[in-house]
């Protein structure tokens, strides 16, 4: 018999990422921002119901990062993006240690690391190649913790993010000619 848990973790795991590819396929940074907090709390939820401690704890840390980039976008406030990137990349080292379960932990700390750092940039483009590297990781990770269901799906979500991109790319280029 299934686990009630990991039953409840596939199922918001699913709902999250439909929210992620909603935020992907958004062309305004703000908007991608917004869905990636929905997607990223349910997305804590499905960690935490699997015990995958590093994994739920940098989710919550990234949470409160996108809330936080969320204000400070739509006040037009840029100033503060970078020293509040790299204080969340340095607060997610210090709980990816003390959370450390293995070398599996590395997994979601560097995909963080690499996503916070492509965020610091207004450009779309760069932001969504941040999330591609984070999701293949992610995906590695969720195989490892046996969300078998998120894995694939992150799998879907790849072929979403590298469409979107694809457009904003062909879109950059028509307005630059």
């Amino acid at each position: 018999m299934l686990d009630l848990y990991f039953v409840l973790s596939q199922v918001l795991v699913v709902i999250s990422d439909v929210y992620f590819i909603i935020a992907v396929v958004n062309k305004r940074k703000n908007k991608f921002i917004y869905f990636l907090i929905l997607s990223n709390v349910l997305f804590g939820l499905h960690y935490f119901l699997l015990s995958a401690w590093t994994g739920m704890v940098i989710t919550c840390v990234e949470s409160i990062y996108l809330i936080f980039m969320y204000v400070l976008e739509n006040k037009h406030i840029k100033k503060y993006n970078v020293f509040s990137t790299v204080l969340t990349m340095v607060i997610i080292v210090i709980i990816s240690l003390l959370t450390w379960d293995s070398w599996i932990s590395l997994l979601p700390m560097f995909a963080m690391l690499i996503y916070l750092l492509t965020m610091i940039f207004e450009n779309v483009i760069i932001v969504k190649l941040g999330t591609f590297g984070r999701l293949i990781l992610n995906g590695i990770y969720l195989l490892l913790v046996k969300s078998y269901l998120g894995a694939g799906l992150t799998l879907i979500i790849v072929i979403f993010t590298i469409a979107s991109f694809v457009r904003d790319y062909i879109a950059l280029r028509k307005v630059n000619c």
